[in-house]
Order: C-alpha cells, then sequence, then structure tokens
C-alpha cells in the first residue's frame, strides 16, 4: 500500500504530457483503499469463526462391534418361553406389592446377616439369590441385599444369572 502511495505522489508531482490518457490514480488508489477495508472486516470474521471452532470437540466415530449384545433371536424362541416368561412376570408382581411392615425392636445388621449368607455358603456351594429372602419384611430385605453388595465388593460371593429373567445365583469364592 505504501509503494501505491509513493507512486501516486510520484505522478502528482511530474508533469503531464499530452498525448498520455489521463486514468486518474486517485480512483484507483480509492478503490483499492476500499477493498483493503473489505479484506480486513472479513478477516475479522474469520478470526471469530475459528475462535468459534474451536470451542467445537467431535468424537471419532466408535466400533459397533464393541457394543455388540448377545440378542436372542424370535426364531430362537417358542410359545412355552413366552409362556415362561409370563409366569414369572405374574410372579414378580406379587413381590411388588407394599410389604406389611411392624415396628420391632430386634436389630437387624449387615455384619451379621453376612455372618448368616457365609454359613448357608458353607452348607451349599450355590445359593438361589430368592432363596436368601427367608422373611420378606422391607427391613430384612434390604439388609439382605446390603449384605450381598457388600460380599459381592469384597470378592466373597459370585453372581450369576444364565440369560435375560433367568434365575439369580450366587456361589462363595472363599
Amino acid at each position: 500500500m505504501a509503494s501505491e502511495l509513493l507512486e501516486y505522489k510520484s505522478k502528482s508531482l511530474l508533469p503531464k504530457k499530452e498525448d498520455e490518457e489521463e486514468i486518474d490514480p486517485k480512483d484507483t488508489l480509492i478503490k483499492k483503499l476500499v477493498d483493503y477495508k473489505r479484506y480486513k472486516e472479513i478477516t475479522e470474521i474469520f478470526k471469530e469463526l475459528e475462535s468459534e471452532r474451536g470451542n467445537v470437540f467431535t468424537k471419532t466415530p466408535s466400533n459397533y462391534n464393541d457394543f455388540d449384545e448377545k440378542v436372542v433371536k424370535s426364531d430362537e424362541l417358542s410359545v412355552d418361553d413366552l409362556v415362561e416368561a409370563f409366569k414369572r412376570f405374574r410372579e414378580r408382581i406379587i413381590y411388588e406389592k407394599p410389604l406389611n411392615t411392624k415396628i420391632t425392636t430386634r436389630e437387624l445388621s449387615v455384619t451379621d446377616r453376612i455372618k448368616s449368607i457365609r454359613s448357608l455358603l458353607k452348607n451349599k456351594k450355590r445359593i438361589n439369590f430368592m432363596d436368601l429372602f427367608e422373611v420378606r419384611t422391607k427391613k430384612y430385605v434390604v439388609v439382605t441385599f446390603l449384605s450381598i453388595l457388600e460380599m459381592s465388593k469384597d470378592n466373597e460371593i459370585k453372581i450369576s444369572q444364565e440369560g435375560n429373567f433367568k434365575e439369580i445365583v450366587i456361589e462363595g469364592l472363599k
């Protein structure tokens, strides 16, 4: 831009020849200055867009094979399987009914329940999950469930289930 200004200044100081076409350098200079101003404005817009894009993070595509779940195909199921699943569903509804609760003075602790589950596992190596709930009071169910979780955390038991809606089996590891 500085060279353009020097050229304009030098031409304005030099005497003009009569046979030269007069192209006003002032107009071309003004046009170039206006274009330069537009470039600067567009550059500012591009800088803003670049900073906004810097705030966007994308995730690389995932491999769907990592999320492959074992799905039972409908041709492997029969009407008997459906009837059996419905029976188990009906049995579960009974357990969803509100429990009758009574206030008692007997305290039940998680450590005591863990000891009783350990003694059960010494007699039997495998226990059905539902067999652990001899008493169906809310407090007993909660304490038993917490005991199972604690024992699982300490790797004292192994909890397994062969398929969806199948029985849950607990095995002693120690």
